[in-house]
């Protein structure tokens, strides 16, 4: 069986950190104080910023925090979450082939993705979480086949 059979048949679904349990969130009013103390204190990388619907409406990223400090200096943690989301989120579906998530997420220079099913917010998959899989399944040629998708490989 050729590598690109095997990964096709691969889908987000069968990564153990694509689920709902990686899921942090925050509201677009909140503090960018208030937003850093939560990512420091989960220990992770970036928050999905929903409305009072419970929708996506944005992403926060700690390179989104550092480039709000480098722009307004210490006034920026009173500034609200909205004012530094990223607003234009990708996002994969449970279906989609894992190897061409993590492309997406290089060639867009991000390492979180939201994964939903239609409008609803289903989980958060990271390159972390694919590279691992891919890691410890023991086949190299997965993971070299996977490598090639990385913009910088």
């Amino acid at each position: 069986m050729r590598i690109r059979d095997i990964l096709s048949g691969l889908k987000v679904k069968d990564i153990a950190g694509a689920d709902q349990t990686h899921v942090v969130t925050v509201t677009p009013e909140e503090s960018l104080a208030d937003a850093a103390r939560t990512l420091s204190e989960k220990k992770i990388g970036v928050l999905v910023v929903c409305d009072d619907r419970g929708q996506l409406v944005g992403v926060l990223s700690e390179r989104d925090i550092v480039r709000a400090v480098a722009a307004y200096g210490k006034d920026a943690v009173g500034k609200s979450v909205d004012a530094f989301m990223t607003r234009k989120v990708e996002t994969c579906s449970l279906s989609d082939p894992p190897h061409r998530v993590i492309r997406r997420m290089s060639l867009g220079n991000f390492r979180h993705m939201p994964v939903m099913e239609g409008k609803a917010i289903k989980g958060l998959i990271s390159s972390k979480d694919i590279v691992k899989y891919y890691v410890e399944s023991g086949n190299p040629e997965q993971l070299a086949h996977l490598l090639k998708g990385f913009s910088w490989v």
